[in-house]
């Protein structure tokens, strides 16, 4: 299995169009456990993905020295829900625990905070809604993130929905310190941007 940046990226971002190698021993393992466990993946042996995914990796292993696993999660439609989000990170952390290899796990959630694609709204970003959603996110309340409602993520902007991926991470790192590293309105990617560290 591997996956490799859309062409576009090169352009677009800065990041070099080439393939990422995926550990599919792992990748295995976590399917076969999540069909037996109630977490019914989706699956594909060559992905051709974007920005999400490569530019964080990009800046993380420029030279693709790792073993990647991609797990996308659908923020638009069908819309998975933030419970169902946080219960599968959960898992990831309980699976990953019971993983039998000799390897060390790292785990990389990307997405924007409040921002719209392709809409009237473009441009506007909720700040007031990133700081609720981060301090919910830094006080580890779970129960917080995964009762959000579509509609209340979907009145941020149209492309919010990718906090999702946040709620997992949230999930998966339950109990652990976060530590906000940044946050900023960044208006030339139309988005509300942050970065935080879980030990």
């Amino acid at each position: 299995m591997s996956f490799r940046a859309r062409r576009i990226q090169d352009q677009a971002f800065g990041v070099p169009y080439r393939h990422v190698p995926s550990d599919f021993g792992f990748a295995r393992y976590l399917v076969e456990r999540g069909l037996d466990e109630g977490v019914d993946w989706a699956v594909t042996e060559n992905w051709e993905v974007d920005h999400g995914f490569m530019v964080p990796l990009f800046r993380l292993d420029p030279d693709a020295r790792f073993r990647m696993v991609p797990i996308f999660i659908n923020c638009a439609a069908p819309r998975a829900e933030p419970k169902r989000c946080y219960a599968v990170g959960r898992w990831l952390a309980d699976v990953i625990g019971r993983w039998d290899a000799d390897k060390r796990v790292a785990i990389i959630a990307t997405g924007g905070l409040s921002h719209s694609v392709g809409s009237l709204q473009q441009g506007w970003i909720d700040e007031d809604f990133d700081h609720r959603f981060l301090k919910e996110f830094l006080r580890r309340n779970g129960a917080a993130l995964a009762s959000m409602s579509h509609d209340e993520i979907a009145a941020t902007g149209s492309a919010t929905g990718e906090i999702r991926s946040w709620i997992m991470l949230a999930g998966a790192f339950a109990g652990r310190s976060a530590e906000q590293v940044m946050y900023e309105p960044i208006q030339g990617f139309d988005t509300g941007c942050a970065q935080c560290l879980i030990q």
